[in-house]
């Protein structure tokens, strides 16, 4: 009978910890479902213009369930934006070893940089932050903080370690970094950001990063 008992016991706490499980999963899924219907409505209507009601609508939820998750719209964009700013942010890594070459090493920089800020979802988020960042200036910070500024401090790490190793003639690493980011903008970014193309094919993306690369190199490239 004691073993009975026993039995019961660790299988009525292997159901619990199992219900618990399942139910930060639907919790986790749900808030997915609001946060990609949010998207949707701030993506074409502005952040101003998506109601609480056409953001539920189009995640095919009720308000209160919205509300369950996210207490107010501004929460609901800035949950969004860390999300997708932190999971492209952190594409931004490249593996580097004193004995790596250092224009591989800026190229696979400048690469992920070109790829990340074409990322359709990346130049939807820039267009709603500029245009309501002088009435909500709190979702640009939150976008800065969890996207660009992020990535930076990921790239000034490897440019650090490679001026550390002689390969690069750096004093600021982060600013080096920001140098970099904004010649991989110099030309797709921009034909994304205006709406002038969508789509880049991969020799497009390695041109703009050739580019990036070879500019970069002759400000900070360690003399030979």
């Amino acid at each position: 009978m004691q073993n009975f008992f026993c039995g019961l016991r660790k299988r009525t706490a292997w159901f619990r910890k199992e219900t618990i499980i399942s139910r930060e999963k639907n919790r986790e899924a749900k808030r997915r479902q609001v946060l990609d219907g949010a998207a949707s409505a701030f993506f074409e209507l502005g952040f101003e213009g998506a109601s609480a009601d056409e953001i539920a609508a189009r995640a095919g939820v009720s308000k209160a369930t919205m509300y369950k998750y996210y207490s107010s719209k501004t929460d609901l964009f800035r949950a969004f934006v860390e999300r997708e700013s932190s999971a492209n942010a952190s594409r931004i890594v490249v593996d580097y070893s004193s004995d790596s070459e250092i224009e591989e090493v800026v190229f696979k920089l400048a690469r992920e940089i070109v790829s990340v800020v074409t990322t359709a979802v990346i130049v939807d988020i820039y267009r709603v932050c500029i245009a309501e960042a002088r009435r909500f200036p709190e979702l640009t910070q939150a976008f800065f903080e969890k996207g660009p500024s992020f990535a930076f401090s990921q790239i000034a790490q490897v440019l650090k370690a490679a001026a550390e190793d002689g390969k690069l003639a750096i004093e600021e690493p982060l600013v080096a970094a920001q140098h970099l980011d904004q010649l991989c903008k110099a030309t797709l970014f921009n034909k994304a950001l205006f709406g002038l193309q969508e789509k880049f094919e991969d020799n497009e993306i390695d041109a703009e990063a050739q580019q990036a690369t070879e500019f970069f190199l002759r400000v900070y490239g360690a003399a030979k």
